[in-house]
């Protein structure tokens, strides 16, 4: 009888572990670039492109580097270590140049079709601008 409560036991232990192991697995795999700031790198070099990356959210954080203006909205392109992009702002103000920031912004691809060749680009459209000063004090 012992016996078999035990083995009860680390048969529930087990699935537990294995339970929580995929489910984290899972998650991690949902939340790729949602959880902490991502490289641009890293979201550059997402190709060939997979569908399911283009309107998720990113946490990107760099020194404003150029602007262009438009009469609706404006860019800006953001540059860490690693690499360049655009980010589209539809609402207040744009950076200034040479500021750093950390911004929330969702995916997107624009294809670009030449022939039978797709040499479209990511950009990112700004959500929100987060407060560096409050994220550090954290």
């Amino acid at each position: 009888m012992k016996i078999l409560n035990i083995r009860k036991v680390i048969v529930i232990i087990f699935l537990l572990i294995a339970g929580t192991s995929i489910g984290y697995a899972i998650l991690n795999h949902l939340t790729f670039f949602q959880s902490s700031t991502i490289s641009i790198q890293k979201l550059l070099t997402q190709k060939p492109i997979d569908s399911s990356l283009t309107h998720q959210v990113v946490y990107l954080e760099g020194s404003v580097v150029d602007h262009a203006l438009f009469l609706d909205s404006s860019s800006y392109q953001l540059q860490d270590e690693t690499g360049k992009i655009w980010v589209l702002k539809t609402f207040g103000e744009i950076p200034n140049i040479g500021e750093i920031i950390k911004i929330k912004g969702e995916i997107i691809y624009q294809p670009i079709l030449i022939g039978n060749q797709d040499i479209g680009e990511f950009y990112i459209v700004e959500l929100q601008r987060l407060d560096l000063q409050k994220l550090s004090k954290k």
